[in-house]
């Protein structure tokens, strides 16, 4: 049995820290800072909790203050978590850490199942998206059609949650026309995989909505 990290000190490889309601950051300790700068210099980092779903979180800074961004309201949705929580950070190698989630009267919430383990045939195709030469140099951002922007985005979201082929979910970033409320491209994260992966001018991009809101599950073919 795991110890309850509320009971034991904590050390450079371990941390806790409070997320409350309506937050989508955790600030990181300078104490494990100091014994992991390198840190300092990832993007991001992935979160993995004890049912092996895996989420990615951005490292932002600001003067002396260091922390992780995002990906959080999508942990919460996953697990169906309200109010404010305790996340346990246990650092695994680079920018990887496991995580483990308590309420505040330090009791280990219940995990949903991993996203991964779904059956792609539960989630609705959304929409194919056939790329060109143009879309696989990550230079231009990735349209969505426009029937797509009526059924799941009538509210505008500036982001979308992305379920990579790896099974690791990003944060995608929306680009609104504005003044044709029915255009919409997909652009920073779509720039930053397409150019990671090389993707093929011949292949095809299959997004499928999943139960949590604003999020999808990319299949490349």
């Amino acid at each position: 049995m795991e110890q309850n990290p509320f009971s034991g000190p904590e050390d450079n490889n371990n941390f806790l820290k409070p997320l409350y309601l309506d937050r989508e950051h955790v600030v990181i300790p300078r104490r494990f800072l100091r014994a992991h700068p390198y840190v300092l210099e990832e993007q991001t980092a992935n979160l993995t909790d004890p049912v092996g779903n895996v989420f990615q979180t951005r490292v932002m800074g600001h003067g002396n203050e260091i922390w992780f961004e995002g990906g959080f309201n999508l942990m919460r949705e996953t697990h169906l978590i309200e109010g404010t929580v305790y996340i346990h950070f246990t650092h695994v190698q680079e920018s990887s850490f496991n995580v483990r989630i308590f309420d505040v009267s330090q009791v280990e919430v219940d995990y949903a199942n991993p996203i991964q383990q779904h059956q792609q045939v539960e989630d609705p195709l959304a929409w194919i998206s056939d790329l060109t030469r143009p879309l696989c140099t990550g230079k231009q951002p990735l349209p969505i059609p426009a029937a797509v922007l009526d059924e799941y985005f009538p509210h505008h979201p500036a982001t979308i949650n992305i379920i990579l082929p790896s099974g690791i979910m990003d944060v995608w970033h929306l680009i609104w026309d504005g003044k044709r409320t029915r255009q919409c491209c997909i652009g920073h994260g779509w720039y930053q995989y397409c150019r990671a992966k090389r993707l093929s001018s011949t292949a095809h991009l299959q997004f499928y909505k999943r139960p949590q809101a604003d999020t999808f599950k990319m299949v490349v073919s």
